[in-house]
């Protein structure tokens, strides 16, 4: 298991030593990767709201940007642009204010990437009427990237998002 955050029970619910590797991963309790992985830490991940169930990490938190993985890639050796998070958001999104593990990977550990700049669609570090366009097809092709609110359900709340924190910048 790489990449990933264990709390309450940690390893202890999945396996221990010689069952399960796990590496790159912050542990709470810690846990000893194998010879040659890399590390994990026992650290809090520091997650907006995990008692309401929205793991993501906060401006701050050492999952950000930290995985040492590469990023996913298509049978081609492309990046795959279909990489997700488990909020159906992109995968490999930088947040420019968090050092990166690795010179090839902007990913975080956790199933949530911190999205630094919500209305910036496209992900090109400006916001323009391209993320506008961006959004808007992303929300009539039902694509949860336009879900603004995180509340897994595109509607008006969504668009009223979008353009409050368009308009806020970034």
């Amino acid at each position: 298991m790489r990449d990933s955050i264990l709390q309450h029970g940690g390893v202890g619910e999945v396996g221990g030593p010689g069952v399960l590797d796990v590496a790159g991963s912050i542990v709470e309790g810690g846990f000893i990767a194998a010879a040659g992985l890399p590390a994990n830490i026992d650290v809090d991940p520091m997650f907006v709201d995990a008692a309401a169930g929205d793991f993501t990490p906060l401006p701050g938190s050492p999952a950000v940007d930290a995985s040492a993985s590469p990023p996913l890639a298509d049978a081609l050796g492309s990046i795959s642009s279909m990489s997700r998070d488990a909020a159906g958001l992109p995968r490999s999104v930088d947040d420019p204010a968090a050092p990166n593990a690795s010179n090839a990977s902007f990913i975080d550990i956790g199933a949530v990437e911190r999205q630094p700049c919500a209305p910036d669609i496209n992900r090109d570090g400006v916001l323009d009427i391209d993320d506008f366009s961006a959004f808007v097809n992303a929300f009539f092709a039902s694509d949860l990237v336009a879900d603004v609110n995180r509340d897994n359900s595109l509607d008006i709340d969504d668009f009223s998002s979008f353009v409050s924190s368009f308009f806020a910048g970034c």
